[in-house]
């Protein structure tokens, strides 16, 4: 389980335990899974990638679902065989050959109904649907499909 989903499970469990109500049965239920996603063994920290490239969020406007990427890195970034992977439906975007994600730079990647496209900044996916609504991760693949970074909800 990675940083960012242990950080929602354990956000997830204590709303839960701050709108349970205060019965017995409640505190069964809640406590198990408190104690679960405070796991005392050292956390792994991942080496960040030196590309800089990262996930940073995962919207839902209406009919436009958009996935936000933003370049960190030190220098420009050939997006050039890289592609996003939805693992749930195991669906793959693309980005266009010599497609560059400029430093500082941020590029949405649009799908559903009302998905957009205006290159450089608002790439199209689908115009269907792609994340599932009971929850999807989204994974960043560089050109030789090492993981570069992922978000899951």
């Amino acid at each position: 389980m990675g940083h960012r989903e242990r950080l929602a499970l354990t956000i997830v469990v204590l709303l839960t335990l701050v709108a349970a109500p205060a019965r017995a049965d409640a505190t069964t239920l809640v406590f198990p899974l408190l104690l679960k996603s405070w796991d005392a063994s050292p956390a792994v920290t991942p080496t960040p990638d030196p590309r800089g490239i990262v996930i940073v969020s995962l919207a839902f406007d209406q009919r436009d679902e958009v996935l936000t990427l933003r370049n960190d890195g030190l220098k420009d970034q050939d997006m050039t065989g890289w592609m996003v992977l939805s693992v749930t439906g195991n669906q793959r975007f693309r980005f266009p050959d010599g497609y560059v994600l400029v430093r500082g730079a941020t590029v949405r990647i649009h799908s559903g109904p009302d998905a957009v496209e205006a290159p450089p900044d608002d790439l199209l996916w689908s115009a269907s649907y792609i994340w599932n609504n009971a929850g999807d991760t989204a994974v960043l693949l560089d050109a030789d499909e090492d993981e570069v970074d992922r978000l899951g909800y």
